[in-house]
């Protein structure tokens, strides 16, 4: 039986739905207000399954792995509450606390929803979506990066210069452009760090895949993004796909030699007309990462925070168990961060 491999407009929903969740800077706005289109599709797919789901008046069953994640909402929901009263007199810490709050409710509701009415090819359907949201952001902050060390301007910052204005993000900048020149390419996200986790997660997948050139976008992102963080994650991403690092080889066709060597020369010489021409550019910019690299972990007066982390995290592990992961003042505990 041959499988049905057509989406639907309920399967391009939650594809839609999955890819901008990484992208937070993509809105709609109209009378001074505005709504991302990861809102957008989130609230359409909580009235579809809503809708679809046949049960929705009954009683929800909540299997383990669903009663694990309503209980860590749950405890979100608690710690923001303990934060208001915590903060009180206090406005921005206040505000700070409970933002979350309408966030998780939502969160239980959709979660319930979907046990009840999704299946496993709409699951599918969301982390597709995700992996590709997580690439087109990789390819946006190489772009991004491109653009700057080329013609001396951020992309990124130009092109969503409003919505900068709009949101009055800090420095007046998404992709942030440091004083020594390097540039900290944000993708479609306010931050940066964003990209130290996305980049990570295209580098991993094109590994295991064996597509080398996911591989090679997420760590230019990584270079054009220069976060810290990720150099240590994609270090261990390479020991675990070690085995994947060389490319397997495949017997071609008779008669399709010819057109493969063809075309293997041709990429050839492609590539090395773009490296003549980029490669300086990747090379300014992996050096500035590399200076802030050395500024971050080894060369510096204070020992730096990440620095205390990553070489005391084990020992802490040790000795602190739970507490490390959720921190040891009540002020740490009453800022849920999801």
């Amino acid at each position: 039986m041959v499988e049905n491999k057509k989406i639907g407009l309920s399967g391009l929903l939650f594809l839609a739905m999955g890819t901008f969740s990484t992208m937070p800077v993509l809105e709609v706005s109209a009378a001074g207000r505005s709504v991302t289109f990861f809102s957008l599709t989130f609230f359409a797919a909580l009235v579809f399954l809503w809708v679809r789901n046949k049960n929705f008046l009954r009683t929800p069953i909540l299997t383990k792995p669903l009663r694990y994640f309503v209980l860590w909402m749950v405890t979100g929901i608690v710690a923001g509450c303990a934060g208001w009263l915590y903060f009180n007199g206090d406005s921005v810490w206040q505000s700070a606390a409970t933002s979350y709050l309408p966030k998780l409710v939502l969160y239980i509701a959709f979660a319930i929803l979907w046990e009840q009415g999704a299946s496993e090819k709409d699951g599918r359907l969301v982390l597709k979506g995700l992996l590709l949201g997580a690439v087109l952001n990789c390819v946006w902050a190489v772009l991004d990066g491109l653009c700057y060390y080329v013609a001396h301007f951020s992309l990124n910052n130009v092109i969503f210069s409003t919505y900068i204005e709009r949101h009055d993000i800090r420095l007046g900048q998404l992709s942030l452009i440091l004083g020594n020149g390097l540039l900290r390419a944000a993708g479609f996200n306010t931050d940066p760090a964003n990209i130290g986790f996305l980049g990570p997660v295209v580098v991993a997948y094109g590994l295991h895949k064996r597509r080398y050139g996911l591989t090679l976008i997420g760590l230019l992102s990584l270079v054009f993004s220069a976060s810290t963080t990720a150099v240590v994650v994609t270090m261990v991403i390479f020991v675990l796909e070690w085995k994947n690092l060389i490319p397997k080889r495949k017997r071609p066709r008779k008669g399709m030699q010819m057109w493969m060597y063809l075309v293997i020369l041709l990429g050839i010489a492609v590539a090395a007309a773009a490296a003549v021409r980029l490669m300086p550019l990747v090379i300014r910019a992996v050096g500035l990462f590399v200076e802030r690299f050395n500024g971050a972990y080894l060369q510096s007066d204070v020992t730096s925070p990440r620095t205390v982390y990553y070489l005391g995290f084990f020992q802490g592990a040790a000795d602190g168990g739970r507490d490390c992961l959720y921190g040891f003042r009540l002020r740490d505990f009453v800022i849920p961060v999801y």
